[in-house]
């Protein structure tokens, strides 16, 4: 099957030339009462006898017993380096689940780093993993797409479908289209082994990949998203659906209406869905096409870069 026109299968693009490495890496200390730990932020007297601290950017987290304000400091700070919805999606599981905390402040700085601590964490379970909730393993895997991590994004999605993760369908589905970015997945052998499945979204993904864009549309329309990132992913199976019948024209509003801070795959989208119209010799403004598409895709360059994400698409893209 082709791949739908936002993916791309693992290993088509490379890490950004020139990407730097991060200068502080996450690292435990043991610091005894009376120590001053390195930059002076906080003594030991604070700190207890023989608790683990994180050192992060110059800030402190515990993982022992002891309280700081740092700690909250620390992952406020760490946060805003990670793409927007799941800025909001890791306050609301700090409630449920602190740990959330130790994943964000362990984060290192750049794309290749973070993609590279999210696979081993995948493949190499942390202790604070083995406490984890159902509904923490989306957003991990959210996580992991944000960097391109997919193996380590599929095994998430995975994870919180065989743990019971709600909606059901949803994770089943993000799960099946991590596994088409991978050489050796497949989306169509992840489906058949959820076949019990009795879901508008899910008989969307299976007409997709069959290739009949008509009964996508169909099913999409008979599936209500229960949140806004599922009303994105909704949207970009509606416009591949509308661009692959040659109805770029219906696509365009909806993208255009996106936003793409929140969501700058919307905004891709919508670069390619205009560049892809602008090759039709019925397309009347070809320069207006094209100038918007460069737009569109520079804005999410910028974006992107707030967090260490893949600005590298969008610059391609508006080549």
């Amino acid at each position: 099957m082709k791949p739908f026109f936002w993916m791309r299968r693992k290993s088509q693009t490379a890490a950004p030339r020139g990407e730097a490495v991060p200068l502080e890496v996450a690292r435990t200390v043991f610091a005894g009462p009376g120590a001053v730990a390195a930059g002076g932020a906080i003594t030991g007297s604070a700190i207890g006898d023989h608790n683990t601290v994180t050192y992060i950017e110059r800030q402190y987290v515990t993982d022992g017993g002891a309280t700081l304000g740092a700690g909250r400091s620390g992952f406020d700070q760490a946060l805003i380096t990670l793409p927007p919805v799941l800025q909001e999606e890791a306050r609301q599981l700090r409630d449920h689940w602190p740990d959330v905390q130790v994943v964000v402040n362990q984060l290192p700085k750049g794309r290749t780093s973070r993609k590279n601590i999210l696979e081993q964490w995948a493949k190499h379970q942390p202790q604070w993993l083995a406490s984890a909730p159902a509904h923490a393993f989306p957003w991990l895997a959210q996580l992991a797409s944000a960097y391109d991590a997919r193996t380590a994004s599929f095994s998430f999605y995975d994870r919180a479908v065989r743990e019971g993760g709600y909606p059901r369908d949803l994770l089943v589905v993000r799960a099946a289209l991590q596994a088409e970015t991978m050489p050796e997945g497949s989306a169509c052998s992840y489906l058949a082994a959820h076949q019990d499945l009795d879901s508008p979204l899910v008989r969307a993904l299976q007409a997709a990949l069959d290739g009949d864009r008509p009964a996508v549309l169909n099913h999409l329309n008979r599936w209500t998203a229960p949140d806004d990132s599922a009303q994105a992913l909704q949207l970009l199976l509606r416009t591949d659906a509308l661009v692959g019948q040659q109805l770029t024209d219906q696509a365009l509003p909806a993208l255009r209406e996106a936003d793409v801070a929140r969501f700058p795959q919307l905004g891709l989208a919508l670069a390619q869905a205009l560049l892809q119209r602008a090759t039709r010799r019925s397309t009347r403004s070809k320069l207006a096409d094209v100038q918007e598409a460069l737009a569109v895709a520079l804005r999410v360059r910028n974006v992107r870069r707030k967090w260490f994400g893949d600005s590298a698409a969008a610059v391609v893209l508006g080549m």
